[in-house]
């Protein structure tokens, strides 16, 4: 069974309850203190009871039993989605639907229909209905998938209920108190723990809080999850009819009942392959490059050769056979060099095939160089840009095959071997995505779009790299921008110009697939300027110590020479020779002349300041007010500099 400890749960904030007049008196016995007009939650107690309905938990899963999770909550769908998926069970992450489990035998009806509309495109008789009909199924199937798709394989009641957030859910509750199912359950502290067989007190708002709770009750049902070993064997001809418990190509425990196992006389089962080689991690990248594995052929050598001599023989008598025939559930495939083993919308496994995974596998020695001679130590299998339009990654198994054949005595090649290699794919990484798509440098800073003098803008006309696309999915403040299926964007209200808004959710296309990215876009005036100068700006009194702040972008600190410079809203750089007419002064009004410290500017744009008072005991910091004309409007500006005794 999965243990966690206290300090894991105080750093995911497990802890923090509600506000102290939100508090349920029940939850009593699981509060620790109250902290800041806050409760704050007993984690001692939390991990007593994690660990307990854990031990349930499992208990349940290893009789082969299901166990609904349930979380409606923006913050805990992703959470439970994940953990649900990996350890097979259903789970309600959309609209409860009315009756789930007290009416049951209707929501098994909207199933089955699903399941037939799958069954209807399969067979094509989805093709033979009009495209009004097919229409309207389609809006159908994807209405019951929303709803209903995570729970597809719950053919009956499950066995215990898993909920996040008792108060939000409490329909859920009831209909699980009518039918007697056990309740597990996040408690936190505005509920009534009294309601669920197994509290487990948390913080039920948090994502990572939720998400070491549901980590650690996940962890213990794979423990419960068993699998049945049989070996079966016999003396004479038979046909048995058995219960096999197996694990699919996603790592799920499944169980097919009444398989039909024969024995023949005689028989041997032909091998696939003679040996296993090691499976390899292999991170997609979009350089097409660097989409190679390298496979250890150690093993293979192995089992020809015992020596360094035979092993130099054997690789001047082997050669790769490209683009063979392998057998795939007793149909023979050509040109073919992978498959892809998953689980179809039925629950069945299949095996297909995959023709553009692989685009070649050669022997190399262990730096990838393609070799023929006694330097070969691996296998190189370099992969199609796109990893194969066919596979879904990361939800399945791929196996890439290598046939061997060798020089036979009258010096013609014969296959002796094909060589099964177990390949793990997984999704591009980050910084591939990040690199998809591009914004125009001049307008995109800091993740943000910043469009100038307009409250509308199409962003794909920014984009100057992939394509972006927009759909019903994406999140952003719809009360002050609006987001259309084209990507155009539009402030709702020009009082908040300035203010940028993130859209999250837009997709860019990435190896074929389509990935989640976000961004801001601000709207704002071209005619709002801002002064940049040193923090640090200082001048010594007395004598000639003074200071140079000259134009530029890179800050030149020698003691005496600094820089300023102005920018739009968009951080867009003014160029020097765009400003006329710099003055400083006192004050904000530009009334009052600048008399503690003489500032001049020269024709080159460099501001030379000196001090102009006696020596000083402690050091003054004074605003000065810089005015100047950038076209035809007048710009006022502050910066501070810091008066100090002699040196």
């Amino acid at each position: 069974m999965a243990k966690v400890n206290v300090k894991d749960l105080l750093g995911a904030g497990v802890h923090f309850g509600h506000l102290t007049r939100k508090w349920n008196p029940a939850m009593a016995p699981y509060i620790f203190m109250e902290k800041n007009g806050i409760h704050i939650i007993d984690l001692h107690k939390t991990a007593v009871k994690l660990d307990e309905a854990s031990e349930a938990l499992g208990k349940i899963a290893a009789s082969g039993r299901k166990v609904l999770f349930v979380a409606t909550k923006k913050q805990a769908k992703d959470v439970v989605a994940k953990h649900a998926e990996e350890i097979n069970m259903p789970y309600i992450t959309e609209r409860w639907p009315g009756g789930m489990l007290t009416n049951f035998v209707t929501i098994r009806k909207a199933v089955k229909k699903m399941n037939s509309i799958d069954r209807m495109k399969k067979d094509g008789t989805f093709e033979t209905l009009s495209k009004k009909e097919r229409l309207q199924v389609d809006r159908q199937r994807a209405s019951l998938e929303k709803n209903l798709g995570s729970i597809a394989d719950m053919t009956r009641l499950p066995s215990a209920v898993f909920v996040v957030d008792i108060v939000r859910e409490h329909i859920a509750i009831a209909e699980a108190q009518k039918l007697g199912i056990p309740i597990f359950a996040m408690v936190d502290t505005n509920t009534d723990p009294r309601q669920v067989d197994f509290p487990i007190p948390a913080n039920d708002d948090a994502s990572k809080s939720i998400d070491i709770i549901l980590s650690t009750v996940a962890d213990s049902i794979k423990a419960g999850v068993s699998v049945d070993g049989t070996k079966i064997t016999a003396q004479n001809a038979c046909n048995l009819t058995v219960v096999v418990n197996y694990v699919n190509a996603m790592g799920q425990v499944k169980k097919a009942e009444n398989v039909e196992v024969r024995f023949y006389d005689g028989y041997i089962a032909p091998e696939i392959e003679d040996f296993a080689l090691a499976a390899t991690t292999h991170q997609t990248v979009t350089d097409a490059n660097k989409q190679t594995q390298l496979v250890d052929f150690s093993t293979y050598f192995a089992k020809y050769a015992n020596d360094e001599a035979s092993r130099i023989l054997w690789n001047a008598d082997a050669q790769l056979v490209q683009n063979g025939q392998v057998e795939i559930d007793g149909t023979i495939y050509s040109n073919i060099q992978a498959t892809w083993e998953h689980e179809n919308e039925y629950g069945d496994i299949v095996t297909s095939p995959v023709y553009d995974l692989v685009k070649s596998i050669s022997f190399s020695d262990k730096n990838g160089n393609i070799v023929t001679n006694d330097k070969v130590t691996h296998l190189n299998i370099a992969f199609t840009k796109n990893y194969g339009s066919t596979i879904a990654l990361e939800k399945g198994k791929v196996t890439v095959y290598a046939t061997v054949q060798m020089k036979q005595a009258d010096g013609n090649y014969a296959p002796v071997q094909t060589i099964a290699i177990p390949v793990t794919l997984k999704n591009p990484t980050a910084a591939d995505i990040a690199a998809s798509y591009a914004f125009n440098p001049a307008y995109f800073k800091d993740n943000t779009l910043t469009i100038l003098d307009a409250t509308t803008v199409k962003v794909s006309d920014y984009v100057t790299k992939g394509t972006l696309k927009f759909d019903a999915e994406m999140k952003y403040d719809d009360k002050s921008i609006s987001v259309n299926a084209d990507g155009n964007v539009t402030l709702l209200d020009t009082k908040n110009m300035g203010k940028s808004y993130t859209i999250s959710g837009v997709q860019t296309e990435v190896l074929g697939r389509r990935f989640d990215i976000s961004f801001a876009v601000k709207f704002a005036s071209s005619k709002t300027y801002e002064l940049v100068v040193p923090k640090a700006l200082s001048v010594a009194c007395e004598g000639a110590n003074e200071i140079k702040v000259k134009y530029g972008d890179l800050v030149k600190n020698d003691g005496f020479t600094y820089n300023y410079k102005l920018t739009n809203f968009a951080g867009v750089l003014i160029e020097a020779n765009q400003i006329t007419s710099l003055k400083f002064f006192a004050d904000a009004d530009c009334t009052k002349p600048m008399t503690a410290l003489n500032i001049t500017p020269d024709n080159n744009k460099n501001l030379t300041i000196k001090s102009t008072g006696d020596k000083i005991a402690n050091d003054i910091t004074i605003t000065v007010y810089a005015q100047f004309v950038v076209g035809t409007e007048t710009i006022v500006k502050s910066f501070n500099v810091t008066v100090t005794g002699a040196l």
